[in-house]
């Protein structure tokens, strides 16, 4: 019996590792995304207002995201202030742009904007990464040694 090459090995461990991300990339996009449209059907909603945007810097980044800190008033009758976490660059949204804004009942500091990208990127992004992760499983030939 032949012992694998290095070269098999290798191949061996990137198949192992691509198999791995794929499925986890899958099973939690699919995941968040069930959470997220959970979220979207039972969420309160109101109108809000963006008041201004954040400027952030990813250590990677040249040029600067900007994150919408919008307001807007909960049905306990109080006004709230959130910053999104979603920053993009250019701005998507504008200081005084109307915004329709979810939130869970009793939890009003947690809202966030109404928008594809605001409620899908991160389901979407890990989605993406799986697909890559088994066309590239797909691509890993599969060697077997002679029995």
């Amino acid at each position: 019996m032949m012992k694998p090459s290095i070269f098999r090995r290798v191949l061996r461990i990137f198949r192992i590792v691509f198999a791995i991300s794929f499925v986890t990339c899958l099973l939690v996009s699919l995941g968040l995304a069930i959470h997220t449209e959970v979220f979207v059907h039972s969420a309160v909603r109101a109108t809000g207002i963006v008041r201004r945007l954040d400027q952030r810097f990813d250590d990677k980044e040249i040029s600067p995201q900007y994150a919408p800190v919008f307001e807007f008033r909960a049905d306990d009758g109080q006004s709230y202030t959130v910053a999104s976490d979603t920053a993009t660059g250019p701005a998507s949204f504008a200081v005084g742009q109307m915004v329709q804004v979810l939130y869970r009942t009793g939890k009003p500091s947690g809202a966030v904007i109404d928008s594809f990208w605001e409620l899908w990127l991160v389901p979407m992004i890990l989605a993406f990464i799986g697909v890559a992760d088994g066309i590239a499983l797909g691509g890993v030939p599969i060697h077997r040694t002679a029995t």
